[in-house]
């Protein structure tokens, strides 16, 4: 069986080619199947050698890079785009993505830069591009699929972690499609926990107004895995200012459409787009620490949320970093007037190493089995038995 992964390289320039087509040589992995010198070339090449990734230069003749990705997008879903340019702007970037380029590489580059994003990007990619666009995505999924939001009154409890790995624990044991989105707009944390760089954000989204399209959006959707793609916060906290509550509660509705699981990490203040986010959710996990000022400031949000009448239901207390700090569990549960859902103990060390790398904590065979990754198997079965 050829498990090769056939390329097409398409550049206007002869050298170009050629130096592309040497570096594919030093890969075992590559295989060079065609090359173009314009977009109409590379839509009849495609005809006749099937590629699985093509390396797709912008500014050609006859039709362009952009043109001809957006026409391979809609023809040929399988195939991968990777465009290739001296323009490292965000304005190509956004216009490569909307087209429906998976990544972008900058000219030069170098042989190992070649060969890790054309590796990343055909692994991620290749199963996830055939199920998104087959026809029974939508088929009922929109009433099956359940958004979990992840809320805290104080940074620094551990929200964004316990989102980002209950994220990927769902989308292993279930195979189901699982959505990770950061709408924590000013300071998302979720990219750098999952070590992806924010190329493409809800803030280019937001800014072609393309938040209900469903065949739009997918394109600034990030694949972590086969089954767990990623929305990115905005690069810069000034830019959280362009998104409304309305780009939110559009964007959560299309992605019920596409998805089985949404896990929404959000900002820790009730402001208009953060209650989008809980409006939008079935279920609200409320992240604690047991220290008084945590348990403090819960207890106030937890009564904000009272007068915004979402019920016990829909709300669920989380304690993270569970240690013995003289305050009974039983003790919380009278102060708050809830039930603690879930208990995370405190594993201070495993997640340290797993944030500094950005490998979850499931992701990674030392960690898995650790007092935290148990625990967050635990809750997600739990999450899963509840909401099958």
């Amino acid at each position: 069986m050829n498990d090769k992964i056939r390329i097409i390289v398409a550049d206007d320039t002869d050298e170009t080619r050629e130096l592309v087509g040497r570096y594919l040589e030093f890969n075992d992995r590559f295989e060079l199947v065609g090359e173009a010198a314009n977009g109409k070339e590379v839509i009849e090449k495609i005809k006749e050698v099937s590629p699985d990734v093509i390396l797709m230069d912008i500014n050609m003749p006859e039709m362009n890079g952009l043109e001809a990705t957006e026409y391979i997008s809609n023809h040929y879903p399988r195939v991968v785009v990777i465009i290739m340019s001296v323009q490292a702007e965000m304005d190509y970037l956004k216009k490569a993505m909307v087209s429906g380029a998976k990544e972008y590489i900058v000219k030069p580059f170098t042989i190992d830069v070649l060969n890790e994003t054309i590796i990343n990007t055909f692994d991620k990619v290749k199963d996830r591009v055939g199920q998104s666009h087959a026809p029974e995505v939508s088929i009922n999924l929109e009433e099956q699929s359940r958004v979990f939001a992840f809320f805290s009154s104080k940074g620094g409890v551990g929200k964004s972690v316990i989102a980002t790995n209950l994220a990927m624990t769902l989308s292993k044991m279930t195979k189901d499609k699982v959505a990770l989105l950061d709408f924590d707009l000013q300071f998302g944390d979720i990219g750098m926990i999952l070590n992806q760089k924010p190329k493409i954000t809800i803030t280019e989204l937001a800014d072609e107004n393309m938040s209900g399209d469903v065949d739009g959006i997918r394109n600034y959707l990030i694949p972590v895995t086969d089954n767990l793609d990623m929305l990115m916060a905005p690069k810069k906290p000034e830019y959280a200012e362009y998104i409304s509550e309305k780009h939110i509660k559009e964007i959560v509705a299309t992605l019920r459409k596409m998805y089985k699981y949404i896990i929404v990490d959000t900002a820790t203040n009730f402001e208009d787009t953060t209650l989008a986010v809980l409006d939008s959710a079935d279920r609200i996990y409320y992240v604690a620490t047991m220290d008084l000022l945590a348990i403090k400031n819960t207890k106030l949000g937890l009564d904000v949320m009272s007068s915004l009448r979402y019920s016990q239901d829909k709300v669920r207390v989380v304690i993270n970093r569970n240690v013995k700090s003289g305050i009974n569990m039983s003790d919380v549960e009278k102060i708050l007037n809830y039930s603690i859902e879930s208990e995370l103990p405190e594993d201070s060390k495993v997640l340290l190493q797993s944030v500094n790398q950005g490998v979850p904590v499931t992701e990674d065979s030392r960690s898995k089995n650790s007092k935290f990754g148990k625990a967050l198997q635990k809750m997600a079965k739990e999450l899963i038995k509840n909401h099958s």
